[in-house]
């Protein structure tokens, strides 16, 4: 009897042992796992944010210099207006992209060299930059060489002084709106990006870089608005995403732009957009000192969105959009921070524009 009860005893060890061996290697793969995806998210954040002096910079668009127009959702045409400028110089035509359907919804950027390169629009999944004389196809490998689908509308900002960040939009293929995010380095190419919060796209993101912990202002990256229509406002630093207050409606495709107040403090202005109503002309600022929202004393001249934004100095330029009743504009806006007013500058565009990409580019590549 004591012998069966023996090895009843050392059967169940048995199988308490082999469940507990079991057990331990799901908790080690769980774990495993886990670590993979945090390494995932972050190791090309700090992939990117290495090797700095192998690197030069690159911008969105320059602070000066004419501005180059380049496609929409009507053709393919490129645009270069001399805003400010006091005598008759003409700027040498630029030939139209040399994408097969029209380039709405494209993101571009300024290489090395100061020339743009402009990437994806209806149908296309390339990019493509201006050599000086013509339109080139620009490589748009990952950095492990295989080929990425790039998006339309998608938020792009500066993540670094070598590093653009795309993030989110629509899948130029399947039109799904996506959740996902890409870097792009010149001499790197293309690699995953942390994932948003949630998908959208016509959304703003806004560098914050120039901002610091000196004067009590964040750092970072704000994200605002997009559509599916949303008010969440969020601030990406240090690798994670910090939720903020909300904006105070929901809507997609505004204007967006950092600017130095003659106060000394910065703010975020997001000018118009479109909301559960229609096209928009509200203003709202987001101090990066006190994190919070205030409503523009000053609204846009009329109801505005998916125009380009266009830094210029110390503010920003808003160029053509849609308006009320489907209104396209050829229009130029200049937001004026010390009197906080909107200019309407001449000259206008020659044809209105939608949902295209704007940029300052010097004049020794222009004219």
């Amino acid at each position: 009897m004591e012998n069966l009860n023996l090895i009843e005893i050392t059967s169940k060890a048995k199988i308490y042992r082999r469940h507990h061996c079991v057990l331990t290697l799901v908790i080690v793969v769980l774990f495993v796992l886990c670590l993979g995806f945090i390494i995932a998210d972050k190791v090309f954040i700090h992939f990117f944010q290495d090797h700095h002096h192998k690197e030069e910079s690159i911008k969105l668009s320059g602070s000066s210099g004419v501005t180059w127009t380049i496609g929409g959702d009507e053709d393919n045409s490129v645009e270069i207006i001399d805003i400010g400028s006091s005598d008759d110089r003409k700027c040498k035509p630029i030939p139209n992209l040399t994408f097969r359907d029209k380039a709405y919804g494209a993101f571009g950027f300024l290489n090395e060299d100061g020339r743009p390169v402009v990437c994806c629009g209806r149908n296309e999944n390339k990019c493509i930059s201006w050599t000086g004389s013509e339109w080139q196809d620009h490589p748009t490998t990952a950095s492990n060489d295989t080929r990425l689908e790039l998006p339309i509308y998608p938020g792009v900002a500066l993540f670094d002084r070598e590093t653009l960040w795309i993030t989110g939009g629509k899948s130029v293929h399947s039109n799904a709106t996506v959740p996902t995010s890409l870097f792009f380095k010149t001499k790197y190419g293309f690699a995953p990006g942390p994932r948003l919060p949630e998908s959208r796209f016509g959304h703003c993101l806004v560098s914050l870089s120039n901002s610091g912990d000196d004067n009590g202002e964040h750092s970072g990256h704000l994200l605002v608005g997009g559509k599916p229509f949303t008010k969440a406002v969020h601030i990406f630093s240090r690798g994670q995403w910090y939720q903020q207050v909300p904006i105070s409606n929901a809507r997609h495709g505004s204007a967006c732009a950092k600017v130095n107040l003659d106060s000394g403090t910065s703010v975020v202005v997001v000018a118009g957009g479109y909301n559960l109503y229609g096209s928009s002309s509200d203003v709202d600022m987001f101090s990066l000192k006190t994190l919070e929202w205030t409503r523009g004393t000053t609204k846009l001249p009329f109801p505005l969105h998916y125009g380009a934004a266009v830094p210029r100095g110390n503010t920003f330029l808003i160029l053509g959009g849609n308006g009320a009743n489907g209104t396209r504009h050829k229009d130029i806006l200049k937001y004026d921070p010390a009197r906080n007013a909107w200019k309407l500058l001449g000259p206008r565009m020659a044809i209105p524009r939608v949902y295209f990409l704007a940029m300052s580019i010097s004049e020794s590549q222009s004219c």
